[in-house]
């Protein structure tokens, strides 16, 4: 029915639970290679409270190239873990990922959904009528039960991150949290993170960078607030001032910004935004380093007695 009709614009599969819960659906395409249905118009994809294997079904069969918007209440792990199941979700993502400014990944409690939020959220509609609109977003939950860090990583690593990406979390013991030194953080244009741990696995990833892809880091602004637990500061310090290093020129280059290349402007371009005691560690680390630290006030985002290391004017 789905490869009948190549006009459909608009797909939802809401509360749908069939007293077999999908077994029979299940047991259909199991162990036969599924031939992608290519839906060129479809813009908006939702799926909530039906069959775990229903959605997989969908999810790694369906390929809308023009599709805005994925909402996904329960990503089944299978979808994840098996290479050709997963052929075509990431390109639904990603294609969603276009169309959206700012995404926010966070994970609120152990064993509890990895969820991919797009800022501003798109939200389920309820309701025996639902409201069709075709604003972009995505708004998925990926179950993490029987994923290892490397197979959500490599999910992650195959995202095509917007400019803005904020990462939150104070969970500890989670696949999840591992899977962060796996992603490539440096390529997002501005990244938040707000908690201690995510903070401190991916400013671990930054630090382990290759020098070339340092250097070629696409990474303008780092900020986090580091709330609670000062007692890791230290590795998150030791860990920026790696990647700053190896990422930034020294101000005594010799070579004016204006006058360099696109690689000695992109090494010049990097403002870190941290919690007051976290910056002024740095700055006795950074003196001789062209980067620009910036203090956090208490109020998130909040900037206070901004201090430039080696601007140009």
């Amino acid at each position: 029915m789905l490869a009948a009709s190549p006009e459909l614009w608009w797909l939802q599969l809401s509360d749908w639970l069939p007293f077999d819960h999908g077994a029979a659906l299940a047991s259909e395409v199991s162990g036969i290679q599924i031939q992608p249905i290519v839906l060129p118009l479809l813009t908006s994809i939702i799926l909530h409270t039906i069959p775990a294997a229903v959605t997989q079904f969908l999810l790694s069969s369906i390929s809308a190239p023009s599709c805005q918007c994925v909402i996904v209440r329960e990503v089944p792990p299978a979808l994840l873990n098996h290479g050709p199941a997963r052929a075509t979700f990431p390109d639904l993502i990603n294609s969603a990922l276009k169309a959206i400014p700012r995404l926010r990944i966070s994970c609120r409690k152990a064993r509890a959904p990895l969820h991919l939020l797009s800022e501003p959220p798109r939200n389920i509609s309820y309701g025996w009528i639902h409201r069709v609109d075709e604003l972009p977003g995505v708004n998925v939950q990926i179950l993490q039960d029987r994923l290892s860090a490397r197979e959500l990583g490599d999910f992650l690593s195959s995202l095509d991150f917007p400019d803005e990406v904020k990462v939150t979390t104070n969970v500890k013991g989670l696949s999840w949290e591992q899977s962060l030194l796996h992603v490539p953080w440096h390529r997002v244009l501005r990244l938040e993170v707000p908690n201690f741990l995510a903070a401190a696995t991916i400013c671990e990833q930054l630090a382990n960078l290759p020098e070339p892809s340092a250097r070629h880091s696409r990474l303008q602004l780092f900020r986090s607030q580091l709330t609670s637990y000062p007692e890791v500061h230290d590795s998150i310090i030791q860990n920026v001032g790696t990647y700053v290093k190896q990422r930034c020129a020294r101000k005594d280059a010799g070579q004016h910004p204006s006058e360099g290349s696109d690689n000695e402007l992109n090494r010049r371009n990097l403002e870190i935004q941290l919690p007051r005691t976290v910056a002024q560690k740095l700055r006795r680390q950074l003196g001789d380093w062209d980067v620009r630290l910036s203090d956090l006030g208490r109020g998130w985002g909040l900037n206070v007695d901004e201090d430039t290391l080696g601007a140009s004017t």
